[in-house]
């Protein structure tokens, strides 16, 4: 007898199972079945049943083996049952659901060739449904080993959902918990390439979830290099900084390429290790014998206000605070602080600087002596401008301004050539005049008003000019944004020196910023006349 007979006689028994001696009760309440079978067939068969019909597992009542699968709906078991019987699946009209419903019971009952059937008919007949509903699917069938064929299918066809911040987390704990390394270097490359808004503004949240891991070796390096560019909006700025574990945060201060004066780099770790201070300082009053190994995983709502005058603090809070931020000492750049920002900013915690290293520090700053053990590279990436009105960082948000951007991605390549300061040409307008008008399409102006520390100015080119204002009475760092009219005389001929003839004068609106030389008046200003103690102008180069 072929094959072909042989199924057709045991079909027979699938549609009439009068003489049957199993009976298999599958579903639950309204969506319930009984079905009847012949254990002869289901063992020969079924894996699954040829253990399942054995004496230490199966329930027997009157010659009759009773079986419970709630966890089927009868339709799936349908298709299992006509399977073991006749060896045919037809899966026509059914619906995506139902058959990969049908994938699970079939790997529950050891039937990998419905198995292998199965996946390949989504692959081949459900592709659109798969990519509606892929997540779905692959945390269903990542739970099975067999099923490798529709898993590589998905990680390597269908388009992942990356503007999906939960859709992405989904894959990740799937990819996570399997270990498939081909779907998380296929995220990470999606994210990289594509930088969804959702990841760009969660880098350090995403960072703190796969910290450490190999796997994401390339996700991490993407996020380090994008956070060292503009490290104050997207690390040091954020609410939850204070609560980042030290490995993290002492990663980011080992870099060399930091954008970010040196005296913020220091404040920010106060802050940090203060935060960690608070959420330990119970612990010093019950065991002064603190374990150098300081945990900083803390409660983000601990109360800082608790040690935030440092000159409250007695031995058992400075022994506390060195042993949180001693592993960071040596990668502070402290040279490159001006003698102000050391004074006013580290002389206050040199009781948890080590001795020899504070005294080298001391050394420095007076003398100028500079002992190996103080002195490091200085950090690359921040904007260089020769400026006796501004620093670094300053420029840095003026590029901000310049680009229309909150945060930069992307390394930065502007230049800052001073032109025109005017205690050097004792405020000659002449020159300033000339500079101004020169071909160069991007000039800056900066202006320090005199016994204050308020820095005004303007940004003058062909497509965007602006006027701003630093450390104003109203806003600490404030700009009138683009379509700003700025005029300055057209020829050298029309200035009439005087204490009132205008050098240059930016207008928006009702705002405004005029410059006449010594003095000037500015709108954003608190007192809009001010007197001017310097003046510098640099031409741009981006």
């Amino acid at each position: 007898m072929d094959a072909t007979h042989f199924h057709q006689n045991i079909s027979q028994f699938f549609e009439n199972a009068d003489d049957y001696n199993v009976i298999i009760q599958v579903g639950l309440e309204s969506d319930f079945k009984e079905f009847k079978a012949h254990s002869a067939i289901l063992s020969a068969r079924c894996p699954y049943f040829e253990t399942a019909l054995s004496d230490k597992w199966a329930k027997k009542i009157e010659n009759i083996y009773y079986f419970q699968k709630p966890n089927i709906s009868p339709a799936v078991f349908f298709f299992i049952l006509r399977y073991i019987y006749t060896g045919t699946l037809d899966l026509t009209d059914q619906s995506g659901f139902n058959i990969l419903a049908l994938l699970v019971a079939a790997d529950e009952f050891l039937l990998d060739q419905i198995v292998n059937l199965v996946q390949e008919h989504l692959i081949l007949r459900e592709s659109n449904w798969l990519k509606e509903n892929f997540i779905m699917v692959l945390s269903t069938v990542s739970k099975f080993q067999n099923c490798k064929k529709i898993q590589n299918y998905i990680t390597e066809i269908i388009e992942l959902p990356i503007n999906s911040k939960s859709g992405i987390h989904d894959l990740l704990d799937i990819a996570n918990e399997l270990d498939l390394i081909h779907l998380i270097d296929h995220i990470q490359e999606l994210l990289i390439k594509n930088e969804p808004s959702w990841f760009k503004n969660d880098l350090i949240v995403f960072l703190c979830n796969i910290f450490n891991d190999e796997r994401y070796k390339k996700i991490q390096d993407y996020i380090m290099d994008t956070i060292c560019i503009d490290p104050e909006p997207l690390l040091f700025e954020l609410e939850n900084f204070p609560t980042l574990e030290r490995d993290i945060v002492l990663k980011f201060i080992k870099r060399d390429d930091l954008v970010i004066e040196e005296v913020d780099v220091w404040k920010y770790l106060v802050k940090w290790a203060t935060a960690q201070y608070s959420s330990l300082s119970e612990d010093v009053s019950v065991n002064a014998n603190i374990n150098a190994n300081v945990n900083a995983d803390v409660n983000a709502d601990v109360n800082a206000d608790i040690n935030s005058d440092i000159n409250t603090w007695g031995e058992n809070e400075f022994t506390l605070f060195k042993k949180i931020i001693n592993s960071f000492i040596p990668y502070i750049r402290f040279c490159e602080m001006t003698r102000y920002e050391f004074y006013y900013h580290v002389m206050p915690y040199e009781k948890v600087l080590p001795e020899n290293f504070y005294k080298s520090l001391i050394a420095y700053f007076m003398i100028n002596l500079k002992s190996q053990n103080i002195m490091l590279q200085p950090r690359n990436g921040l904007i260089s401008i020769d400026s006796t009105i501004i620093k670094r960082k300053n420029a840095r948000i003026i590029v901000k301004w310049i680009k229309g951007v909150t945060v930069f991605t992307k390394k930065l390549s502007y230049e800052f050539t001073c032109v025109y300061r005017a205690t050097r040409w004792e405020f000659g307008y002449k020159k300033f005049i000339k500079e101004l008008k020169s071909s160069f399409s991007s000039k800056l102006l900066l202006i320090k008003i005199k016994d204050s520390d308020i820095i005004i100015g303007g940004c003058i080119n062909y497509w965007k000019s602006f006027f701003f204002c630093f450390g104003s009475e109203k806003e600490s760092n404030f700009h009138i944004p683009s379509k700003v009219r700025c005029l300055w005389p057209v020829e050298e001929s029309e200035v009439l020196y005087s204490e009132n003839f205008l050098w240059i004068a930016f207008y928006f609106g009702n705002d405004y910023l005029q410059l006449f030389g010594h003095n000037g008046c500015c709108s954003i200003l608190n007192d809009c006349n001010f007197i001017v103690e310097e003046i510098e102008l640099f031409r741009v180069y981006a």
